[in-house]
C-alpha cells in the first residue's frame, strides 16, 4: 500500500515496514523542531525492524552549487531556475520562472551532525549514511 501526502500532516494509521522520502523533500521543512515532529512521527509509524529511508543535498552541495541561473527547455516551455544559498541562515532559495509566472522554493540545509541528533532524539537508534559522488545528495537510512 503506497500513502502519498505532506509529512508535516501526514497521521499513519497503522504501522509500516518503511517510509520512503525521496529527492530532498525534508529540507522544504523549514523549521528544526518541525522537523524533529515529523522525525518522531515516521519513528512512530513503523513497525519494530522497519526503515526510513531518505536523501537531502549535503552542506558542500548547498555552500559550492547552490548559487546561480541556468535557462531549462526551449522555446515557450522554457524555464529558468535561480538559485541562492544564505550560509549564515542555512538556507536555500530556488525561484523558477516561465512565461507568465513564477515559484518559489525554500530549503534549510541541515549538517548529518543536525540530522543525526534529532533522529536519534525521534527514537530512531541505527543511521546509516552515505554519500555518493555523483550529485551532492545524502542519502540515510534509519531503524
Amino acid at each position: 500500500k503506497i500513502l502519498a501526502a505532506d509529512i508535516r500532516d501526514f497521521r499513519p494509521r497503522g504501522s509500516f515496514a518503511g517510509v520512503l522520502c525521496a529527492y530532498n523533500s525534508l529540507p522544504h521543512i523549514t523549521n528544526p523542531e518541525e522537523l524533529g515532529d515529523v522525525l518522531a512521527m515516521v519513528r512512530r509509524a513503523l513497525r519494530a525492524g522497519g526503515r526510513f529511508v531518505f536523501d537531502l543535498y549535503s552542506e558542500a552541495a548547498y555552500h559550492d552549487g547552490w548559487q546561480g541561473r541556468v535557462r531549462v527547455g526551449r522555446g515557450a516551455g522554457a524555464c529558468w531556475l535561480e538559485a541562492r544559498f544564505d550560509p549564515a541562515r542555512q538556507r536555500g532559495r530556488t525561484r523558477v520562472s516561465w512565461r507568465g509566472g513564477a515559484a518559489q522554493l525554500d530549503v534549510r540545509c541541515y549538517s548529518d551532525r543536525e540530522l543525526g541528533s534529532r533522529l536519534r532524539a525521534a527514537g530512531f537508534t541505527r543511521l546509516r549514511r552515505w554519500h555518493p559522488a555523483f550529485d551532492g545528495r545524502v542519502y540515510w537510512c534509519c531503524a
